[in-house]
């Protein structure tokens, strides 16, 4: 919108001065709105770097111009007025000798405080972006009302009612246009601090992204070493096993040798007790034999031949136990048979018990019906 009527190429970062300068040449055809810019430029510190003659020039050499530039909502549209040379000449020499003849106390206080004390007559482009948007329409809106007050009070210049009309108007507008410009600033300084904020913010990623991607790699790589000492770790323990595997088997394998060549020594020591013992008896025998006499080998043999006889009796006597054991499992049998035998024979009884008692039941229950049917019959 500056750019398109002011011939501006406006943004955050320019000088103020070259809008100071666009303002005044084309608002200061008629004084009071040129008074009134004036004084909300100085008012937010915008034109302090202008001194009184260097305005009064700048002034005086452009009040008699006929055509100013206002803003009406969305569109900027342009306003031509053409007053009359007298009222021109009128405006210039009242504003001449009100300049000249009144004190600052006289003058109209259109210094309405701005809402930026601290920044009052300094030349800068900077921005404070800790005050609000609202502030600054706050103070547009006490400016405006001070322009009001002011035209209400200056009958001179400001009887014709078109002329106080568009004097509202601009004032109305070029409010809405610092306003605008406030809102413009505002938003760039805080779209610079949200850009220096995501500088920050994305540094602040990288440098997270970089640590989190060198503690992966410092995990990967412990977790390869970890890997590699694990594998050559179970190698190793796999090899121990083996070996322990052999070993057990060589260690059964002995022990079983072990076992074998116990179980043979203890054979050869029953047998060399036996040995012993033969060779004790027959020691023995031989020292009896020695020391029998005629008569004792003698009695020996009669004791064999008794021992025989007893033997071939116990023989034949275990021979007829064998018969008897025999006939013993027969009669056995036989006895398990008649048992059998008789189990049969009881349950063909109880069979034919219990038929006749059906049949018993069967002439009881024809006989009832009889004596029903009056049939007395005995039985």
């Amino acid at each position: 919108m500056l750019a398109g009527k002011y011939g501006v190429s406006f943004s955050v970062v320019q000088s103020r001065a070259v809008l100071v300068d666009k303002l005044l040449e084309h608002a200061s055809g008629f004084d009071d709105a040129y008074l009134l810019t004036l004084q909300y430029l100085e008012s937010i510190g915008t034109a302090a770097v202008y001194d009184v003659p260097t305005i009064l020039r700048r002034f005086n050499a452009t009040i008699s111009r006929s055509s100013v530039v206002g803003v009406r909502g969305e569109s900027a549209t342009r306003v031509e007025l053409s007053p009359p040379p007298s009222r021109v000449d009128a405006g210039r020499e009242d504003y001449r000798r009100t300049l000249s003849t009144s004190t600052v106390a006289e003058r109209p206080n259109l210094n309405v405080p701005s809402p930026y004390p601290h920044r009052s007559n300094t030349n800068t482009t900077d921005y404070d972006a800790t005050h609000t948007l609202d502030d600054a329409h706050e103070h547009g809106r006490s400016v405006s009302a001070a322009a009001a007050a002011h035209l209400s009070v200056r009958p001179p210049l400001l009887e014709d009612n078109s002329l106080r009309a568009f004097h509202t108007q601009l004032i109305t507008l070029e409010t809405a246009l610092f306003q605008r410009c406030l809102e413009l600033e505002l938003t760039s300084q805080t779209v610079a601090q949200q850009e220096a904020t995501n500088r920050q913010d994305a540094a602040a990623l990288q440098e997270r992204e970089t640590a989190v991607k060198r503690s992966e790699e410092l995990f990967n790589q412990r977790t390869k070493s970890q890997e590699v000492e694990l594998m050559e770790q179970t190698t190793r323990l796999r090899s121990e096993q083996q070996h322990m595997e052999e070993t057990r088997r060589r260690l059964s394998e002995q022990q079983r040798t072990v076992d074998a060549a116990q179980r043979d020594v203890a054979e050869r020591e029953s047998k060399v007790a036996a040995a012993m013992q033969i060779l004790a008896s027959r020691e023995a025998a031989a020292a009896s034999q020695l020391k029998l006499t005629e008569q004792e080998r003698t009695l020996c043999q009669k004791l064999s031949a008794e021992v025989l006889k007893r033997e071939t009796a116990v023989r034949s006597i275990e021979k007829t136990l064998a018969a008897a054991k025999t006939e013993l499992v027969r009669l056995e049998d036989e006895l398990n048979s008649r048992a059998k035998q008789l189990v049969d024979d009881e349950g063909a009884t109880r069979r034919w018990a219990t038929e006749l008692e059906k049949k018993e039941l069967t002439v009881q229950s024809i006989f009832e019906q009889l004596r029903h049917k009056g049939i007395h019959v005995s039985y």
